[in-house]
């Protein structure tokens, strides 16, 4: 028997945020890492558009979260904006700097110490706290994180805690985008040792002994696990990205950097108001979302979105230079019933040496915050086992 203690391999499948966090992750802690990626490029959903610079859906940094205190602990935080404070409301397909009097009372409840139970919705627990049930509809429709068009029927407590943390705004965009931060990503991967395989589907059946790491969406895990159980639902939303030829804004618009659309629970944001690097040539980069309503087409879902930033930046779509739009749907904040939680969600540990990571995994967090932390979670529990095998050997 060799006296070499053996280094722990691991497969990482997936390129995205949640693959990259644990490649470098495991490979800072010394095992040696394939990471696999079927497409052509690195980033999953972190990956930013060109030339017009948007991000798929928005994307944004919370600095008191677990995103930003890993990437602050690896030195690999990037340059980052502050969103504007000034955020305006549309409400009846008409724009307005002042939310609505319902609104308002939901809004002064939420700067309270008032904390919502788990087990009833949050429009139940809304109504009976403001005595109102439209005050209580209109309050969760401004809930656009979940980007839900039931918000309002998700556990009170999950939604309640999501809306006090961000209430003061910690949010932080990415300068360049969110590519920005995969490329130092890959850089550090590299650096690490990390062998990086592009165009590369990875097949389960054809896996060494050692760990692997599934860092994919969860159709796509259940399809390589064949484990039919890998299921979660999720939000069901729609994003129209549109690029702005220079001037296309009215002086009136361009004193407009973003708004929550309580007509269709979505948020439009004028990215350049706070970074000029997304737009060539003066242009402007407005990315707009709105919940999908049962039975919707994407087509449908699409033109309430632009009847929103009709109301927003009236004459906008007369400049549009570039524009994308798709369905994230399944792709955005996992969906929670009342009763259920994080907890809930399908485990990280998958048995047979396989681990779980992303964002709608069994782990503590907010949207991207699910992915590293289930991720770190789940190259500790490799590194256990690969201590626990070294005393044996």
């Amino acid at each position: 028997m060799s006296s070499q203690v053996p280094t722990t391999h691991i497969d990482v499948v997936g390129g995205g945020l949640a693959g990259l966090v644990a490649a470098i992750e495991a490979s800072s802690r010394g095992l040696d890492v394939d990471l696999w990626e079927a497409h052509a490029e690195l980033g999953g959903r972190a990956r930013t558009a060109q030339p017009y610079r948007a991000n798929f859906g928005p994307h944004a940094l919370y600095n008191d979260g677990a995103t930003w205190a890993w990437l602050t602990r690896h030195g690999l935080l990037p340059p980052v904006v502050m969103p504007s404070v000034r955020t305006g409301f549309v409400h009846g397909e008409v724009f307005g700097r002042v939310p609505p009097s319902g609104l308002r009372r939901g809004l002064r409840l939420l700067y309270s110490r008032a904390l919502a139970p788990s087990g009833v919705s949050a429009v139940e627990w809304l109504a009976d706290r403001l005595g109102s049930a439209d005050d209580a509809e209109l309050s969760c429709r401004a809930f656009f994180p979940f980007y839900d068009s039931d918000v309002g029927s998700q556990d009170a407590s999950v939604v309640w805690d999501v809306m006090r943390r961000t209430r003061w705004q910690p949010a932080r965009y990415v300068v360049g985008g969110w590519s920005t931060m995969v490329a130092m990503l890959e850089q550090r991967a590299l650096a690490n040792g990390v062998r990086i395989h592009l165009h590369h589907p990875f097949d389960l059946g054809d896996r060494g002994v050692g760990p692997t790491i599934v860092a994919t969406e969860l159709a796509t895990a259940a399809r390589l696990l064949a484990d039919e159980s890998l299921t979660w639902p999720s939000s069901t939303v729609a994003c129209l990205d549109v690029g702005l030829a220079a001037e296309t804004l009215s002086r009136q618009g361009k004193r407009r950097a973003s708004a929550i659309d309580l007509d269709n629970v979505g948020f439009i944001s004028r990215y350049t108001s706070k970074d000029r690097s997304l737009a060539p040539s003066g242009g402007e980069v407005i990315q707009a979302t709105g919940s999908r309503r049962a039975g919707e087409s994407i087509d449908a879902s699409v033109e309430r979105i632009r009847a929103g930033l009709d109301a927003v930046y009236p004459g906008w779509s007369e400049g549009v230079s570039w524009s994308r739009r798709f369905d994230a749907s399944g792709r955005a904040t996992p969906w929670h019933a009342p009763g259920t939680t994080w907890h809930d969600r399908p485990a990280i540990d998958r048995g047979g040496n396989c681990y779980l990571v992303g964002d709608h995994v069994a782990a503590p967090g907010f949207l991207a915050e699910v992915s590293v932390n289930s991720a770190v979670q789940a190259v500790e529990m490799v590194a256990v086992a690969s201590r626990d095998a070294q005393r044996i050997w």
